[in-house]
């Protein structure tokens, strides 16, 4: 209608003053007087959406940047409000609130740096503020951590540096940066000197967290300790597939982990409900820990890892088969460490060319390094036999070839015991725990290793060698074995244990860390070791090798063996051992083999005809 009225107006008159709804002049001070009788009013253009109204700003070619475009009125029907146009934002009439707050962000949103000042997790101190302002300011809270020119505009940036520290605990500040009355917070931990004393000596900590590439979801940490007192975690390391700034990092958090939210998930129960992601966290939580209280805390993922080789064919250059990780622990002046892996595909732990911990070249230069699965082998039927199948051998048991059907779904899982080569058959790994019929120490095989007849690993993979394979290897040599160079840092000869690389303990796989722990079954098992007892998904605890370089990593759990004399199973959940295709003699062949102290190739009295585990390399 005003419009129309307007429009009647003669030219001349369009740039007077004017009154409508009464013969009167309007006031000196208005260009437009509108007189309603106290009975009428003004209908402003309603807008059914605040969608709708936001898109006034896209769909109208210069909206945004046109100050003729400010003082705009609308009846937002959504919100029941006039809303005015101010230039840059939205203002609401119902309660002069901005209706599209002022656009502030940081890059990076944190920082974390070591005690000497060194950055970790980033690669550059640099943070960059983007804001619709004229300008910003940014201040500091703590005088430790200094701030290189406190404002600038849009699209500049200011370093952030930190004082050498030498205290016991962590340490925060915040840096506030402010722009057109908006403030964003850049929180900055600084870790104290990472102590070299473990926190403890027990076997029952977890030493490790797995993801598949497509997974994120939360691992649960559970650390026991003696003693009480402040604890701190941290993400210390990750490799340069990860980045965190751009928001493909890790997350920690210590919510939903006190023991009536656990309850309420299934936690630590037979059926835990399945896991969940972390949508707020950060990379530093801290708690108080005592005897009767562990730390617990969450670790999850921000992203599934996009250069994953799905095909298990990395080329390590565009596409990995995993990335790496490490949470350190700070507990009672001691600390710990947590190796995580995000990605499935068979990977090395020790590299070809990596040296030895006095940076001394390896045997052959470590070219017989190989790459393992993280997966344990079973019975793709789900077999559990009571006696040995003798006639047909040695072509009886799984089949040949085959894929990921032969692997267990998660690193912990024991998968099957297989002999060395009597046959392909597959047994249990928890029933029965006593003897299997038809089972005898005689049950050699053939003198050496054929993998026509006797390979039980999938198309792709095969079972690796500790040496030669066609002959008896009576030296246990580290040249040419792909074993040794393969797993240890400092790779031995002959049966000597060497754990310089590799930690005892539990491993958070999704499946063992949301599951009640207990002991196993048979004789000399483990206690506290081991969960899901009952069936053929029976997991462990167990070793964890590390390359100290890469952080690369890789579980096997203490599976136990069946013994040489009647089948029977032992150490089930305390000790491990993983067939070569290396023998030692025609009785013994090369193993690796793990306990709670030691990790080392053994043959002498570790007879042919027991049940090992089997773990494949590609």
């Amino acid at each position: 209608m005003i419009m129309a009225l307007l429009f009647m107006v003669g030219a001349e008159r369009v740039n007077a003053q004017l009154t409508i709804g009464e013969n009167k002049e309007p006031e000196t001070f208005s260009q437009l007087e509108i007189v309603s009788g106290d009975n009428t009013g003004l209908r402003l253009p309603q807008i059914t959406t605040t969608a709708k109204r936001d898109a006034i700003l896209t769909n109208t070619p210069g909206f945004k940047n046109n100050p003729l475009s400010k003082g705009l009125q609308i009846f937002n029907m959504e919100t029941e409000c006039v809303e005015v146009w101010n230039g840059s934002k939205w203002i609401s009439m119902c309660d002069g609130i901005d209706i599209q707050p002022v656009m502030l962000e940081l890059s990076p949103a944190n920082m974390t740096f070591d005690s000497n000042g060194s950055l970790l997790l980033l690669t550059t101190n640099i943070v960059t503020v983007n804001t619709d302002q004229s300008g910003w300011t940014a201040a500091s809270s703590e005088t430790w951590c200094v701030i290189s020119g406190n404002n600038g505009a849009n699209g500049q940036s200011f370093a952030v540096t930190t004082n050498a520290y030498a205290g016991t605990g962590m340490r925060s500040a915040t840096i506030t940066v402010s722009a057109g009355g908006e403030n964003k917070e850049l929180v900055v931990t600084q870790l104290p000197p990472i102590p070299v004393n473990p926190i403890t000596t027990t076997t029952n900590l977890y030493v490790g967290a797995f993801w598949r590439a497509s997974e994120t979801e939360e691992r649960i940490i559970k650390l026991p300790v003696s003693g009480s007192g402040l604890w701190y975690a941290s993400v210390t390391e990750v490799d340069d597939r990860w980045s965190p700034a751009s928001g493909d990092g890790i997350l920690l958090s210590t919510d939903e982990v006190d023991a009536v939210s656990l309850a309420a998930r299934g936690i630590y129960t037979a059926n835990p409900h399945p896991a969940e992601n972390l949508t707020v966290g950060s990379t530093s939580v801290s708690g108080t820990a005592s005897s009767s209280e562990p730390i617990m805390f969450r670790i999850g993922l921000q992203k599934a890892f996009a250069k994953y080789a799905s095909d298990d064919n990395p080329d390590y250059s565009n596409t990995w088969p995993a990335r790496y990780a490490v949470v350190t622990v700070i507990f009672d002046g001691k600390s710990h460490r947590i190796y995580l892996r995000q990605g499935e595909g068979a990977d090395y732990v020790m590299r070809r060319n990596d040296p030895n911990g006095s940076n001394v070249a390896v045997d052959n230069n470590r070219s017989y390094a190989q790459r393992f699965s993280p997966y344990n082998l079973k019975d793709p039927a789900n077999g559990a036999p009571t006696s040995v199948i003798t006639a047909g051998v040695p072509n009886v048991g799984i089949p040949l070839g085959g894929g990921a059907e032969k692997f267990v779904s998660f690193p912990t899982q024991a998968g099957h015991f297989f002999r060395y080569n009597y046959s392909r058959q597959a047994f249990s790994p928890f029933t029965p725990t006593g003897a299997i019929t038809n089972w005898a120490t005689a049950q050699h095989g053939t003198e050496f290793w054929k993998a026509s007849t006797d390979e039980t690993c999938p198309t792709g993979y095969r079972r690796p060698q500790d040496g030669v394979n066609t002959s008896h290897n009576t030296a246990g040599a580290v040249a040419s074995s792909e074993m040794r160079q393969s797993l240890w840092l400092n790779p031995q000869a002959g049966a000597t244990s060497n754990i310089d690389n590799s930690v005892y303990g539990y491993y958070a796989d999704g499946f063992f860390d949301r599951r009640q722990i207990a002991g196993a079954s048979g004789s000399n098992a483990g206690s506290n070791s081991s969960v899901s007892t009952g069936n053929n998904e029976i997991a462990h605890r167990g070793r964890l090798f590390y390359n100290p370089a890469t952080n690369a990593s890789l579980f096997f759990p203490a599976v136990g063996h069946r013994s040489d004399a009647s089948g029977s199973l032992f150490y089930s959940g305390n000790n491990g051992s993983y067939w070569s295709s290396s023998t030692y003699s025609a009785g013994y062949t090369w193993l690796l083999n793990m306990e709670p102290e030691a990790a080392k190739q053994v043959s002498t009295g570790y007879y042919r005809s027991r049940g090992y585990t089997v773990r494949c390399i590609r």
